[in-house]
């Protein structure tokens, strides 16, 4: 079995001063201190810890342990009930923990049980308060409760508010964004809107027409735009309705504008289709040019 003992002194160097004397006469008074620390608080209340490890026989306590272990124990805000439900030794830790004040320091070890006693004496005659840990657990088990307690374990309720948070963000950043998008999308629609076809735009569907009959072809598709652009969403062109060209706005009623003047008179048809769909509902509109029944009239009269 072990222990850990805190030796407690009045001024700050004391319990430095009383660890080396003790470790200049070490064998003299069969006193083991290979794992003992010094502590003492600053002047603005700060710990300072100081481990004093000679090397001469490997460390059972974990790296850091007393630094992790003391912080824990003499911060002010773990004097209350996590102490009182989660300590292996409660009422050493709470000693230690009112022991530790303003103007004085603390030795610290942990010992084998066989040398508990010849070490106590050795501090008492260096005027140390000794306060000892109860010696109820085997060699380790009692270190090995203490890290585990140095674990930080949230409650559930904590966790589950955690979660919430993160999640009342999402939505948060999740609305932030579609609102953005929609924004970004109304002022699309109303640059789309605002658009015309210049004539060399126009030039250049034309030439794209030809280049299209040069293939054999008798109609193209020579303009596309989104549903959301038309009043109706496209409705009126999905159900083949004869109004449609009234809900037309921006680049498509320029082409229809062109059409009408131009293009129809010289025998040219324009049909408009809706070719995408998103959820069920219209989101792409073409316009096809279609030239085709000129030729079918070609061909009857020359037969």
């Amino acid at each position: 079995m072990s222990e850990i003992l805190a030796a407690i002194f009045e001024g700050t160097e004391a319990a430095r001063r009383a660890l080396e004397r003790l470790r200049a006469v070490e064998s003299e008074h069969a006193v083991h201190l290979d794992e003992a620390c010094t502590v003492r608080r600053e002047a603005d209340g700060r710990l300072r810890i100081e481990e004093a490890l000679d090397g001469r026989e490997p460390r059972r306590l974990p790296h850091g342990f007393w630094h992790r272990w003391l912080s824990h124990l003499l911060a002010p805000r773990n004097h209350g009930r996590e102490h009182d439900e989660e300590c292996v030794c409660r009422p050493f830790c709470r000693a230690v923990a009112e022991a530790v004040g303003p103007d004085h320091s603390a030795i610290f070890v942990h010992v084998d049980a066989g040398d508990v006693e010849p070490l106590v004496r050795a501090l008492e005659a260096e005027g140390a308060k000794v306060l000892r840990a109860p010696a109820t657990l085997r060699d380790g088990e009692l270190v090995q409760r203490l890290e585990e307690m140095l674990v930080e374990v949230p409650s559930a309720e904590q966790l589950a508010q955690l979660a919430l948070e993160v999640e009342n963000q999402r939505v948060l950043q999740a609305r932030a964004r579609q609102r953005a998008a929609e924004e970004a999308r109304r002022l699309e629609l109303e640059r789309l809107r605002a658009e015309t076809l210049s004539p060399a735009e126009l030039e250049v569907i034309m030439r794209r027409c030809a280049d299209a009959a040069r293939r054999g072809a008798t109609k193209l598709v020579v303009l596309t735009f989104p549903a959301e652009l038309l009043e109706d969403h496209a409705r009126r062109i999905n159900q083949e309705e004869p109004d449609w060209p009234q809900t037309l706005a921006g680049r498509a009623k320029a082409f229809y504008r062109f059409f009408k003047s131009r293009l129809e008179p010289l025998g040219y048809r324009l049909e408009a289709k809706v070719i995408g769909y998103e959820d069920g509902v219209p989101s792409t509109v073409a316009f096809v040019l279609d030239w085709s029944r000129v030729h079918r009239n070609a061909t009857l009269e020359q037969a």
